[in-house]
This record gives C-alpha cells, sequence and structure tokens, in this order.
C-alpha cells in the first residue's frame, strides 16, 4: 500500500560563508530551505507527495499521521487544491506546522519560487530577535514603535531589519496583542518580493 511520508523540516539555520566558489552571495536560508528555491524543491524537502495527497480516498491511520505531520494536513481536497495550484500556476501560499519554532510558517511562492516566508511568534520577542541575529548576524536597521495598551500604559515594541547579500530582506516587526501580550511578526522577502513592493519612483520633473 502507497503511503504519504512527512518530514520534519528543521528550524535552525545554517548560514556558512556568505559567498559561493563563484563568488557569488549565498541563498538566505530557512532550516534545510532557501529563499527563491523552485516549489519542486521545497517538495522534495517535505517529502510532499502529490498524487498521494491528492487521491479521493485515505485510511483513518493516514489522516492521522497527515495531521500530526509537517505538512499539516486537516483536509485533503483542500491541501491538494493550495498545492496543486502553487505546482500549476506558480504562485499561492501554504502553512507548514513546524516544531521546534513558530508552530504554523506560512510560505508563499511567485514564479514557482520561494518568495516569502512568514512566522508569528507570542512574547518572544527577545528570543526570536537573538536566534536571529545568532544565524544572520546583526540586524541592519533596528528602532522602536510606540504602542499604548487598554489603561494607557505606553510600551517600546521593536522593529529590525536584515538586509541580506543575496537581496533577501528579513523583518521583525513587534506589536502589542490587547493589554500585555507581545507578538513578533518575522518575515522573510526574497530580492524580487522586496523590488516588486516597492513604490515606483518618481519622476523627475527637471529631467527631459
Amino acid at each position: 500500500m502507497k503511503t504519504g511520508t512527512v518530514c520534519t523540516a528543521a528550524w535552525l539555520v545554517f548560514v556558512g560563508t556568505n559567498l559561493t566558489a563563484q563568488g557569488q552571495p549565498r541563498a538566505t536560508r530557512i532550516g534545510q530551505h532557501r529563499m527563491g528555491e523552485t516549489f519542486e524543491e521545497w517538495r522534495s524537502i517535505y517529502h510532499c507527495d502529490l498524487d498521494f495527497i491528492c487521491q479521493p480516498k485515505h485510511t483513518g491511520t493516514e489522516r492521522q499521521a497527515a495531521r500530526e505531520g509537517s505538512l499539516f494536513i486537516y483536509d485533503f481536497k483542500d491541501s491538494c487544491k493550495q498545492l496543486s495550484r502553487i505546482r500549476d500556476s506558480g504562485g499561492g501560499h501554504y502553512s507548514t506546522k513546524e516544531h521546534p519554532g513558530p508552530g504554523l510558517r506560512n510560505w508563499s511562492f511567485s514564479g514557482g519560487k520561494l518568495s516569502k516566508v512568514s512566522d508569528v511568534y507570542l512574547n518572544e520577542t527577545q528570543k526570536q530577535i537573538a536566534f536571529l541575529t545568532d544565524a544572520y548576524g546583526p540586524p541592519s536597521t533596528t528602532r522602536t514603535s510606540k504602542y499604548q495598551n487598554g489603561y494607557g500604559a505606553s510600551f517600546d515594541c521593536v522593529v529590525a531589519v536584515w538586509e541580506m547579500p543575496d537581496g533577501t530582506q528579513i523583518d521583525a516587526v513587534e506589536t502589542l496583542v490587547g493589554s500585555l501580550e507581545r507578538r513578533l511578526d518575522v518575515e522573510f522577502l526574497s530580492k524580487d518580493a522586496v523590488a516588486s513592493g516597492k513604490a515606483p519612483e518618481p519622476p523627475n520633473p527637471y529631467k527631459p
């Protein structure tokens, strides 16, 4: 009987030297993954078998294993639809379950390549900033934003940005949730995703 296989993706980040043997910037890595990897490469790391996921029927054992695995499949039809859309169109989103790590991680693809990775943490800002700094070095820029809770108390929330040699941008943005909880959104944006999100430069009216 054919069964689906789900592997656990490592959360620890390996950086190594910043240049390839050809002198090009190395792709920013997140565990076993790298920014700009193809959807097929992403599927291979997760042992994501679309034929198995999209088959019409699954046993109870297969459904239980899929719910507990990294691909976080609660509804085979929905996962089949999302993953097939990325494979066929090159664009789309999918969430996986990462342990250790953020729990749910959202992966976004554009043009068949990994363009964005998003994590959310609650009350772990200091810990996650330390992890990011250990993996990628000190942030390129840091600042704080003021937030106020419902009781009038003010809090300084961290905004840290890493600009990586391959053009990837890592944003760690802290906000206040409710009265006391601090939420940290961590986003990895590929070079192309960064470029597409920038507003076009206004034309210089003084130049012909």
